[in-house]
């Protein structure tokens, strides 16, 4: 990781350095490092890319955008989601003004999954519908095509639409492959694997798990692993073997205990007392469901806890035991209350989110509007000035022109005097046709006069 860093790190120098073609490959890798699992070291980048480009905002203004696009991209893959969609969505009104279209569906992809963490499904489908649009027509920025159709996948995945989930994982996955991440492509297979059991395609399932397995025996892909350990024991679960599945659960348990993944054990302990109460084994279920009431309440996470009551209220009827069933019915719809409450006030936030940042689309538009207006008005005083400044040059260059012909004409008057006299006939032939030659050259003569005093007249603009 450290190493990838580093490298990075040498790129921006090659960058900033001019280096031919470092600026492109230095953008690629930083963007490519998403799927490695990067997050506070690729904020540290970020904002040396940033602070390098301030000083550019005008001078280079679609770098400046890729700059604030950098942020908001490293702040998605810190977990800052919020911020995340701030800082995109100010990319995103830069790139809408240099007209990049590629770009604003690029935007498009963070908000998105952005959104898609927050929750807010409707949203999210939306931004990422849009870039997947966009991104699979063009070829380029093929790393957002694969979080737009990864996210897509999952979104349909958790809407419980499996033929869209499908669709969208097998689009993914080839991507995800290009790029060496075989994690990805471990949690895609894993994915598809959920899709295929709720379709009961239970053949195609197992396959899908035992692809994701095989991707994630490094200490690296462990957390991977125990996703894949659990959503397979719940897979044995469905098909009523229990010995199988606890044994997945405990498996998946243990690794996430020992990696300290915060409630992440919690799921295990949850689908355990599931797996014993199935079976009858109602205090093994007390225990295991105990166990991860404790966790989640320590660490505060009132969606497990709500179910952890509930499973506990439907074992302690089993038992017969009555006062114990209704303690935790009361708590699961209390706790349940709870969290349905705070998921409100988040909800609440975001939408507010939203709203400012489609009341700051509606103020670009009409931004946008009033300067199309002013450069419209600009052409035309440009127009005027040009046609002023044209009419003057041409009084300048006719009023010298009309100098040089006097000169002219006192010229040849002295230059014949002094030659062959003043009366004589031959003398007054010449003196026509010297006259006429100089009064077919005052146009060409004017014309000149009038085009080196334009040039002089752009020469000092440019200048100033």
């Amino acid at each position: 990781m450290q190493a990838h860093i580093e490298n990075l790190k040498r790129l921006l120098a090659d960058a900033k350095a001019n280096k031919s073609g470092a600026f492109d490959e230095f953008y690629n890798s930083f963007m490519a490092s998403g799927v490695l699992g990067f997050a506070d070291e690729l904020r540290e980048v970020a904002d040396m890319f940033n602070e390098w480009m301030k000083p550019l905002e005008l001078k280079e203004p679609l770098r400046y955008a890729m700059s604030i696009l950098g942020i908001g991209y490293a702040e998605f893959t810190q977990g800052k989601f919020e911020e995340g969609i701030r800082d995109t969505s100010v990319a995103q009104r830069l790139f809408e003004e240099l007209k990049n279209e590629t770009f604003v569906q690029v935007c498009n992809v963070i908000i998105g999954v952005c959104y898609r963490s927050l929750g807010e499904i409707d949203i999210a489908l939306k931004h990422l519908l849009s870039s997947y649009k966009h991104l699979s027509k063009v070829n380029e920025q093929k790393i957002f095509l694969l979080y737009s159709a990864y996210s897509l996948a999952e979104l349909y995945n958790e809407t419980h639409q499996p033929e869209q989930a499908i669709h969208f994982y097998e689009i993914a996955l080839p991507i995800a492959g290009l790029y060496g991440n075989k994690f990805m492509v471990a949690r895609g297979y894993n994915g598809m694997a959920g899709a295929y059991q709720r379709e009961k395609k239970y053949a195609l399932a197992l396959e899908q798990y035992k692809k994701a397995l095989q991707l994630c025996e490094s200490k690296q892909g462990q957390p991977v692993k125990a996703r894949v350990l659990t959503d397979m024991g719940t897979y044995y679960s469905d098909l009523g073997d229990y010995e199988t599945a606890e044994n997945l659960q405990k498996e998946a348990f243990a690794i996430r205990d020992e990696l300290k993944i915060p409630s992440a054990p919690i799921t295990n302990l949850l689908c355990l007392g599931d797996i014993y109460q199935k079976q009858g084994k109602f205090d093994l279920a007390i225990e295991v469901l105990t166990k991860g009431l404790i966790m989640a309440e320590e660490i505060k996470v009132k969606q497990k806890m709500f179910q952890i009551h509930s499973l506990l209220s439907d074992v302690y009827m089993a038992k017969g035991e009555s006062m114990k069933c209704l303690f935790h019915h009361k708590a699961f719809f209390k706790v349940r209350e709870e969290a349905q409450h705070e998921d409100t006030e988040r909800k609440m936030k975001n939408l507010h989110l939203v709203f400012e940042a489609e009341q700051t689309q509606k103020e670009n538009e009409v931004i946008k509007s009033q300067k199309k207006e002013i450069e419209k008005k600009n052409v035309q005083l440009q127009h005027t000035i040009d046609e002023l400044t044209r009419t003057r040059v041409s009084r300048k260059a006719k009023a010298i022109t009309l100098v040089i012909a006097v000169l002219l004409f006192l010229l040849e008057e002295v230059v014949l005097y002094l030659t062959e006299g003043i009366y004589s006939q031959k003398n007054f032939i010449l003196s026509l046709s010297i006259k006429g030659v100089i009064l077919v050259s005052l146009k060409p003569i004017e014309n000149f006069i009038e085009s080196f005093l334009l040039k002089k007249i752009m020469k000092e603009k440019l200048e100033a």
